[in-house]
């Protein structure tokens, strides 16, 4: 259990339940809880924005903040060191994300690593069995293993459960559910006028 005092509020915070960001202001490095920073950004936007309409620029592009949330990154970027602070622009720039898109990924944490930017694997699944347009124990995409039964990739991904074999019982074909014949459906299917 890690505790910090955040440098704004002054509390005294778990690490574990409220993780700490830190925020570097003339060139001293200090943790700050959630709301803080939620506060800080608030006010430096607003300020980013009352300048640039001063300016007559309302697209401001990169902000230059009073304070700053660094992140200490791990990884093995070409763009970036390993173990260094960088802020969420540059890490936004260094992996060819949008800055809102770095802040989600990164948001609640006090690292950056590659995998936080890694879009979803693909996952390969082998085949067991037999099948007219399938190979025994070959590897396939949830994709072309959904294609060839028609249902989405998700409705396969949900077949399989994880599991890393797929059989011919898997690769059944969507149930077509009948139309109903009876009064009530007669009567529901009936037009307005």
């Amino acid at each position: 259990m890690a505790v910090y005092n955040c440098g704004i509020c002054d509390k005294w915070l778990d690490d574990d339940y409220f993780p700490a960001e830190y925020i570097v202001e003339k060139y001293k490095e200090y943790p700050a809880c959630e709301d803080c920073v939620a506060e800080i950004e608030e006010n430096a936007s607003e300020q980013a924005f009352r300048s640039a309409v001063r300016q007559g620029n309302s697209k401001h592009g990169r902000r230059g903040f009073a304070s700053t949330i660094m992140m200490s990154y791990i990884g093995t970027n070409k763009r970036l060191i390993s173990g260094r602070q960088y802020s969420r622009h540059e890490l936004a720039k260094a992996f060819n994300v949008s800055y809102q898109v770095a802040c989600n990924k990164l948001q609640g944490k006090r690292k950056a690593v590659d995998a936080d930017f890694w879009k979803s694997p693909v996952i390969l699944v082998k085949f067991v069995g037999k099948h007219k347009d399938l190979t025994a124990g070959k590897y396939y995409t949830l994709q072309e293993l959904g294609a060839v039964c028609g249902i989405s990739k998700s409705a396969m991904y949900h077949r399989i459960k994880k599991r890393p074999e797929c059989t011919a019982h898997d690769l059944r074909a969507k149930k077509a559910m009948p139309l109903a014949t009876s009064l009530s459906s007669r009567w529901l299917r009936r037009g307005f006028v």
